[in-house]
């Protein structure tokens, strides 16, 4: 199989199939100005994949769009996107950086699950809903405030940092909405020792720091 670079040009539509799925071959995407939706699966275990272009017309990546890209190391999403799939890339085990756009208004749960590289996410001016298990097992963060998650944020839902296993120090004292932390939320977060919380929580669910060995102050 030749490796190969692609082009996908924009003609009259503008939802990208998932034709292009399971192509092991393809290393280089850059998509055309014009399409606005990548479609559910779309490069879906594309294994090989490891750059892409995402057009500024862009408004919307779909469920699993690029679940299983296990070499794409980078997403740059544009300004234009508002809504990011569930898993949209999930499994992707050496990506090691996304940018967030400032448009961004919803994200599917376990977004990047096992996405097991990821250090550096940055959710600065983005105030959206978290979802269950948007973080799981993203062994690679570390530094809870690098990911400046909004103090408007209500709740933690269940599993959002579960098996993050080398996150350290989690202070939430700012986060004065914040009411309810969900179950499993920082299971097994091996490495976690200090937690802080607001004095607005009203409820953890249950085993919500389970098997945080280190954790000794809360």
């Amino acid at each position: 199989n030749n490796v190969l670079s692609l082009f996908i040009y924009c003609d009259d539509y503008d939802v990208l199939s998932n034709n292009i799925k399971n192509s092991e071959n393809i290393r280089s995407i850059d998509i055309d100005e014009g399409i606005k939706s990548l479609s559910e699966n779309c490069f879906n275990k594309s294994i090989n994949l490891k750059n892409i272009i995402l057009p500024i017309t862009l408004i919307d990546i779909q469920d699993f769009a690029l679940y299983e890209c296990h070499h794409l190391q980078s997403l740059n999403i544009p300004d234009s996107v508002t809504n990011l799939g569930e898993s949209f890339i999930e499994d992707c085990f050496n990506l090691l950086e996304v940018q967030l756009p400032k448009s961004l208004k919803s994200m599917g749960q376990y977004a990047f699950e096992d996405d097991t590289s990821l250090s550096i996410i940055n959710f600065k001016n983005v105030n959206i809903e978290l979802k269950e298990g948007l973080f799981k097992g993203c062994m690679s963060l570390k530094d809870f405030n690098s990911l400046n998650l909004s103090k408007e944020t209500t709740i933690i839902p269940k599993q959002l940092f579960l098996e993050c296993i080398n996150l350290q120090e989690v202070d939430l004292s700012s986060f004065d909405k914040l009411e309810s932390i969900g179950s499993y939320a920082f299971a097994r977060c091996h490495q976690l020792n200090k937690v802080v919380l607001p004095s607005s929580l009203k409820e953890i669910k249950m085993l919500c720091f389970y098997k945080c060995e280190s954790l000794s102050e809360v």
